[in-house]
């Protein structure tokens, strides 16, 4: 798993295959804060980290199936636990469910989620509540 990564920019492309040598190189350097949770919690997956574990566990809650007991309701588990907290944030960052662009992504991640729901056998409506547990985390 890639943790941290570096990008050492030294050329520039003119778009038809030509490189240029930059006059000014630089590094660019990511980390994916998760992934380094995961090292630095000795843990499997970023469903197992404790900022996420509390989300996850709540999905398992109202569908009433155990996490790592079958792998097929770990997956929609999974699903539901990453979908959701997307869509709470997209919601934060003032994005609303639409027929485009990003609206539209939004509106795919909750169907998707619902979906996965009713695959887990939940019933009712329980997005918002995961969407609270997602706040109450953050």
């Amino acid at each position: 798993m890639e943790v941290w990564n570096n990008v050492f920019t030294q050329f520039n492309n003119d778009g038809k295959g030509n490189y240029e040598t930059l006059k000014n190189k630089n590094i660019d350097t990511g980390m994916g804060l998760e992934r380094l949770a995961v090292v630095v919690q000795d843990v499997d997956s970023i469903f197992d980290v404790d900022t996420i574990q509390a989300l996850r566990n709540r999905v398992s809650e109202i569908a009433g199936k155990e996490y790592h007991t079958d792998p097929n309701a770990d997956i929609s588990i999974r699903l539901i636990t990453d979908h959701i907290r997307s869509a709470t944030f997209m919601i934060s960052d003032g994005i609303m469910p639409s027929n485009e662009g990003r609206g539209y992504v939004l509106r795919r991640l909750i169907r998707r989620a619902a979906r996965h729901g009713r695959i887990l056998g939940i019933n009712h409506v329980f997005l918002a509540d995961l969407a609270q547990t997602v706040i109450e985390g953050s």
